[in-house]
């Protein structure tokens, strides 16, 4: 999932912990929920899970930050004027005007308006890049005073829930840190730690949720680290092209790209490929399309293809698509 998504998600959020209102209540029995998401989506598993803590039973989180996290300004964390920020990493902070996603508040940033932390300071700073500043009873406090103000459902429910966290020992998205970090947040309102969170941080995947599909590889996740619209074109092309006739192969078309333009470890926005896919990228790349997918090495086949599509940053990520265009195509099973 994409970061503009993560940090849309994450907005809302905030500003509705500063609204007047409280979040809707839904007509859902009491703990017979669990929710799940990787990257974005985890990011809102894990505010969902928080905000929803009366109806949620569980939570699975596959590289995921906590609640409040991206714009919240840590104690001993620096901040940063709107402009020194956006000049650091290429994007203002929360609490500043031209946030791609929208305005959000900086907590503990002041009231100036020109006062913000680095943009995804939560995941993409660690070993290797930034120092981390996370604090645990700092955002537990957050939710405590959203709870009691009636924003979210009271935090007991909390220590009953259990909660599964993954981070890919190569995650290059979030780093080594971030994941650890909402573990120890909900460990902090569990009533059983021991038994009740547990973190698998130790496989060699990137950013991903990992599988036992044989398409895709355990330790890789496809595109070496995971690129999950990459990774669904050469195999969504496989399985019509080499069950259909070539002549109705000829007329597929089908696009399966990110909204944001760029994620995770490439630029690649995508791919769009057609019937003749398959036969392109195994030429210019001099294997097969199954073999590449054995070696989790769609982007250098669809490139090899010349189908992978570039549309640079969009700041307007609302997910991933998969649109499919297969003119007066005959009605068969090609599954």
């Amino acid at each position: 999932m994409g970061s503009s998504i993560r940090q849309t998600v994450l907005a809302t959020l905030a500003i509705a912990a500063h609204s007047a209102g409280p979040l809707p209540r839904l007509n859902i029995a009491p703990a017979s929920l669990t929710i799940s998401g990787i990257s974005s989506g985890a990011d809102l598993a894990a505010h969902f899970a928080v905000a929803y803590s009366d109806i949620t039973s569980g939570a699975a989180i596959f590289a995921g930050e906590p609640w409040l996290c991206a714009v919240t300004r840590f104690p001993g964390e620096p901040v940063f004027t709107c402009a020194a920020a956006e000049a650091k990493i290429g994007s203002p902070g929360p609490g500043c005007a031209g946030l791609p996603t929208g305005f959000a508040p900086c907590e503990g940033c002041g009231s100036d308006g020109n006062t913000t932390v680095l943009y995804d300071h939560c995941k993409s700073r660690g070993p290797g890049a930034l120092p981390l500043y996370l604090d645990v009873p700092t955002l537990a406090g957050a939710a405590a005073a959203a709870a009691r103000a009636d924003l979210i459902a009271p935090l007991a429910g909390l220590s009953a829930m259990r909660t599964y966290l993954y981070r890919g020992a190569l995650d290059s998205c979030y780093l080594d840190g971030a994941v650890n970090f909402t573990a120890a947040f909900f460990s902090a309102f569990a009533a059983d730690p021991a038994s009740q969170v547990v973190f698998v941080a130790n496989v060699p995947s990137g950013h991903c949720t990992p599988t036992i599909d044989p398409w895709v590889p355990r330790a890789s996740c496809g595109h070496g680290a995971g690129a999950p619209p990459d990774d669904f074109s050469p195999r969504s092309a496989t399985i019509p092209v080499r069950r259909a006739a070539l002549a109705l192969a000829a007329a597929l078309l089908l696009l399966a790209a990110g909204t944001d333009g760029i994620d995770g470890n490439s630029e690649d926005a995508g791919a769009l490929v057609d019937g003749d896919t398959i036969l392109r990228g195994e030429v210019g790349l001099g294997t097969t399309a199954a073999g590449a997918l054995a070696a989790a090495n769609s982007g250098e086949f669809l490139e090899a293809s010349g189908d992978l599509v570039h549309t640079g940053r969009t700041a307007t990520n609302v997910g991933d698509i998969l649109v499919a265009w297969w003119p007066d195509a005959p009605r068969q099973d090609l599954t």
